[in-house]
């Protein structure tokens, strides 16, 4: 059993040591998006402007309006809620790995105790929100759609220039598709409606299309559809990578049992 004991403690240490460094990089990300958010955005909007197709001109001057594209991604209200969700998530990997460790190393059962139910918590809770998001037309995505689908709605009622149409403009353009459900997402009637879609929902940026979009000149597909069958492409290696952390995150727990255990035995025998 002490072979056992010292195998797991080694493993625990090494994984948590790695685990506590992936932390600090969440930290770190989020601490910039957080409070220096043009270090990181203005550099992925570069790229986004770079990959912008030029609008052809001609003798009517169609050209792209100047505020086709943000022009500083600092001021949007979703770059904060990363920036939250990755510190979140680095504090509680932080906290977590930091348990591991001082357990491991000081055979300190109530700290390993709590690690293992923290794990086995994390890990029902990984493998039923991997499963939903593997699952094209499950609850999760349906829930995911429905919100975007209201928010682009509402959002371009309002405020047709906002950040949010603009973010949708960029993934049009770099995804090839029309907002994130559709071009319902813009207009009731395509039919009737078809001019009151985005430009950025052109299939070609051409003249024809620019000035006087038809439902044959439209994208379709919704972003957040093309987004799904990326992902459905490489369903068998997210199915791999899933099952590979959770089979990674059960090693975890079962060490700490032997080290309990081990620890709780060793106890006994010296009372």
């Amino acid at each position: 059993m002490g072979g056992c004991t010292a195998v797991g403690r080694l493993v625990l240490v090494i994984l948590n040591i790695v685990f506590l460094l992936i932390s600090l990089g969440l930290l770190a990300v989020g601490g910039i998006l957080k409070y220096m958010p043009g270090t990181l955005m203005d550099f992925l909007l570069a790229g986004a402007q770079s990959a912008l197709p030029t609008a052809p001109t001609g003798p009517k001057g169609v050209t792209l309006p100047s505020d086709f594209l943000p022009q500083t991604l600092n001021f949007l209200p979703m770059v904060d809620d990363v920036a939250m969700v990755l510190l979140v998530l680095g504090a509680v990997l932080f906290c977590i790995s930091f348990l591991a460790c001082c357990g491991a190393c000081y055979k300190w059962r109530p700290l390993l105790i709590l690690f293992t139910i923290v794990m086995i918590l994390l890990i029902l809770s990984i493998a039923v929100v991997g499963a939903l998001f593997l699952v094209k037309d499950s609850v999760l995505h349906d829930t995911i759609r429905s919100n975007l689908a209201k928010k682009t709605e509402k959002e371009y009622t309002t405020n047709k220039n906002g950040p949010f149409i603009q973010i949708t403009n960029v993934l049009a353009l770099e995804m090839k598709c029309c907002g994130f459900t559709g071009p319902s997402d813009f207009v009731k009637n395509l039919t009737t409606d078809v001019t009151d879609v985005p430009q950025a929902c052109c299939k070609d940026l051409n003249q024809t299309c620019l000035l006087t979009r038809s439902p044959s000149l439209i994208e379709t597909q919704g972003c957040y559809d093309k987004l799904q069958d990326m992902i459905e492409d490489s369903k068998t290696y997210a199915i791999v990578g899933l099952v590979g952390v959770l089979l990674l995150l059960l090693l975890e727990v079962v060490f700490a049992i032997v080290i309990v255990v081990d620890v709780g035995s060793n106890k006994v025998g010296q009372s």
